[in-house]
């Protein structure tokens, strides 16, 4: 009987030892002077669940995001400009320390250079929205009198 629950005891884990393996065709660590990363090629088990909780993902390798991003909350200077949130998944609002009075004009233009939405400002704070848009990043350019731009994030 000692026998027996040895080794089913065993069996549990070596089961348990190999649960975050994967068979796949190729894979391996980078590392550099920007950071570390592992990749896997041929993964072939992979689902992705979405609920009222978040969305979870299910497979050998997942990603983790991790971004930093320097991006000023308040503008400071007379007819500076400020962005928030970034990243973003609904929209931007811009604010803008001086009257734009439609003196300036917002272009927002996706990786490939087309403009995705371009309207002029009058008002000090304006909301861009960005609901619609396929997450990717973006680059929010106002000309004017006053210039800047701005890399927005969709998630």
């Amino acid at each position: 009987m000692l026998h027996i629950a040895t080794t089913v005891l065993a069996l549990l884990l070596a089961v348990a030892a190999c649960a975050q393996r994967g068979v796949v065709g190729a894979g391996a660590d980078a590392a550099g002077t920007g950071g570390s990363m592992s990749y896997s090629v041929g993964q072939v088990g992979y689902s992705t669940a979405q609920g009222a909780g978040g969305i979870g993902s299910q497979g050998v390798q997942q990603p983790y995001e991790y971004l930093v991003l320097a991006v000023d909350e308040a503008p400071d200077g007379p007819g500076a400009f400020g962005v928030s949130p970034n990243p973003t998944s609904d929209g931007v609002q811009l604010t803008s320390t001086g009257a734009t009075n439609g003196a300036h004009r917002y272009q927002l233009v996706d990786a490939a250079g087309r403009l995705v939405r371009s309207a002029p400002l009058n008002n000090t704070t304006e909301h861009i929205p960005m609901g619609d848009l396929p997450c990717a990043t973006y680059l929010l350019r106002i000309d004017g009198a006053t210039t800047a731009t701005f890399r927005i994030i969709k998630q």
